[in-house]
């Protein structure tokens, strides 16, 4: 006796543990996602800080007629710019491909849970056939 309910209880426990596994992923994707902006974050912040200092230095340096020092800090701060810009890119990107994954983990969460509530549903008995 205590074997039928054993594999009567199988289906449950592999619902449970399917979804256990679906929340998992989940929390993984989330945890992936918030680092990559903090990341991104991080960059930006270091490329603007990079940016204030090498426009500090350019306007002390166009007072000095500094012309060839002058040309170099304007393209670090056309670099800095475009840095951002690949930043911003890379950071979408990388997020795009995270968050599809995420969609899909998701998918398969709520399936496994609609399945667990319809194995765990009260069976309507004015349904079932009367055996005679």
């Amino acid at each position: 006796m205590k074997k039928n309910d054993d594999l009567s209880k199988k289906p449950d426990l592999w619902i449970y543990e399917k979804s256990s596994m679906q929340k998992l992923k989940l929390d993984i994707h989330t945890a992936q996602i918030l680092e990559r902006l903090v990341i991104r974050a991080k960059t930006l912040e270091s490329l603007v800080k990079e940016d204030l200092h090498v426009s500090s230095r350019l306007a002390n340096i166009k007072d000095n007629g500094s012309f060839e020092l002058e040309s170099v800090l304007e393209k670090r701060l056309f670099e800095i710019e475009k840095e951002r810009n690949l930043e911003n890119v890379q950071c979408w990107r990388d997020l795009t491909h995270v968050m599809r994954d995420f969609i899909s983990v998701l998918e398969a969460l709520e399936q496994a849970r609609a399945r667990e509530n319809l194995l765990n549903a009260p069976i309507d008995t004015k349904y079932q056939r009367s055996e005679k």
